[in-house]
């Protein structure tokens, strides 16, 4: 096995597997007998039942399919063994934790925060405007955004949808419907510097994903100081725990209607009260790579060996039914990484 053959070359003191975040796919790293890292996994958060309807028939349908597939993927043998001789497992919510069983050393943090942006001198109040960013799909909860536009108080805010996706002609038909074509306004895809040029300046990211795992652009506005309006689960949840003073409302989902009127309130409180436009990114309390490196010194620390070294040779630990084909991040001696 490729692994194995890595580590009798190399002499690894940790494995960290970082290249595939779904808590239901094998990791071929757990067959070494060493302190090994899985993680962050995401892949367990759910729709709120309540707000099914907003996927529409193919989104609904899709997302029961992929639900699915998760849930027998994640029990199988395989998979399970791999959580089990993880010394630890990274989730990225805690969703995805109580997925993964009791036994395992299961620690919650969202790669989230691993997020950069630059800020540059510019304006110094906020607008009025709205911002959605991230692929146009159901579960993005883009429809739900321009719902909540229809509901916003002030009759001149603006909301821009940046992205692409298969769902953009349904979120255009209800924008008309609504009669808010003029309000609704699609960039496509843009540069990250121009989306972060717009987005430190707005006044609010709406972002009602219906089950996010990580949420990246909500931590990108978090780091630029903008308002954020989002649904209550997720990988936000733990992000927002991570800025001081983050300027976020976390919304309960429950059916389409009540969800939209909450979002449109909470879009109201900070477009009525704009926090200032920040001059230095807000930044996390411990950035990912400092968090990683007490996670790898932890592991070091708490690992005990599944049997003596020179109990075996080396071939016989591995499990017939692990694939080590996924690439993976491999260390070698911590304190030089430290």
């Amino acid at each position: 096995a490729k692994v194995l053959e890595l580590d009798r070359e190399h002499d690894f003191d940790l494995a960290h597997h970082a290249t595939i975040a779904s808590y239901w796919t094998r990791c071929a790293l757990t067959v070494l007998d060493k302190p090994v890292v899985l993680g962050p996994v995401g892949g367990g958060v759910t729709c709120p039942p309540g707000l099914l309807p907003a996927l529409g028939l193919r989104g609904a349908v899709g997302y029961f399919f992929r639900t699915a597939t998760r849930h027998a993927f994640g029990h199988r043998p395989s998979v399970r063994e791999a959580w089990k001789n993880a010394t630890i497992v990274l989730a990225q919510n805690a969703e995805t934790a109580d997925r993964i069983p009791d036994d395992c050393n299961v620690e919650i943090y969202s790669n989230g925060i691993s997020s950069s942006v630059l800020l540059s001198a510019g304006e110094t109040e906020r607008s009025q405007d709205l911002i959605f960013a991230g692929r146009l799909l159901p579960w993005k909860g883009c429809l739900l955004a321009v719902e909540t536009l229809a509901k916003v108080s002030n009759a001149n805010t603006r909301l821009f949808i940046y992205g692409d996706g298969p769902e953009k002609q349904r979120i255009e038909a209800r924008a008309a419907e609504l009669g808010l074509s003029d309000r609704v306004i699609f960039p496509g895809r843009v540069d990250r510097s121009e989306l972060h040029a717009h987005l430190a300046r707005a006044g609010a990211l709406i972002h009602p994903a219906v089950h996010e795992e990580g949420g990246l652009i909500m931590s990108e506005a978090l780091a630029l100081g903008t308002p954020v309006v989002c649904l209550n689960r997720g990988g936000v949840v733990v992000n927002a725990s991570q800025v001081p003073n983050a300027h976020i409302t976390l919304v309960d989902a429950k059916g389409p209607s009540g969800t939209v009127n909450r979002l449109a309130a909470a879009v109201d409180g900070f477009l009525e009260d704009p926090p200032p436009v920040l001059r230095t990114p807000a930044l996390p309390e411990k950035s990912f790579g400092e968090v990683l490196l007490e996670t790898y010194e932890r592991a070091v620390e708490i690992f005990v060996p599944r049997q003596p070294a020179a109990s075996l040779p080396a071939e016989e630990h591995v499990d017939s039914d692990v694939d080590d084909s996924y690439d993976s991040a491999a260390y070698g001696d911590t304190s030089s990484v430290a």
